[in-house]
């Protein structure tokens, strides 16, 4: 089984989403992230130099939320992912990208949950 390391309910405030409204009000986005990343290195050195640096997640995930602006959760998902995947160590991330509710009677809002892999070097 892989390593893992958990950023849970990171919080930032964006302008996503489908209707006006929202892409002029923004709104809180909830993001949880779980990267797979070796940490046996680390766990022998004991030096955040050999694992992947939970700051640096955390900002690769701020950055895209705070900066960028998307019209689905499924698409800001992906940009984060793409982001967190060029961090030095991370094979995978795992997302669960969350906004407040919008519909009458909605009381938990709306995620999507999204996996994505590191792309490889090209078949030889």
């Amino acid at each position: 089984m892989p390593d893992r390391l958990l950023l849970p309910g990171l919080r930032f405030f964006g302008h996503h989403g489908a209707s006006a409204e929202e892409q002029v009000q923004g709104g809180a986005i909830t993001v949880d992230v779980e990267v797979e990343a070796s940490v046996a290195r680390a766990s022998q050195t004991d030096r955040v130099t050999d694992t992947v640096d939970y700051r640096h997640v955390h900002e690769a995930v701020r950055a895209v939320v705070e900066t960028e602006r998307f019209a689905l959760l499924e698409a800001l998902a992906a940009a984060i992912a793409r982001r967190v995947l060029r961090l030095e160590g991370v094979e995978r991330v795992h997302l669960r990208v969350a906004k407040e509710p919008r519909l009458p009677g909605q009381t938990q809002g709306f995620a999507v949950a999204i996996s994505r892999v590191r792309p490889g070097p090209p078949p030889s």
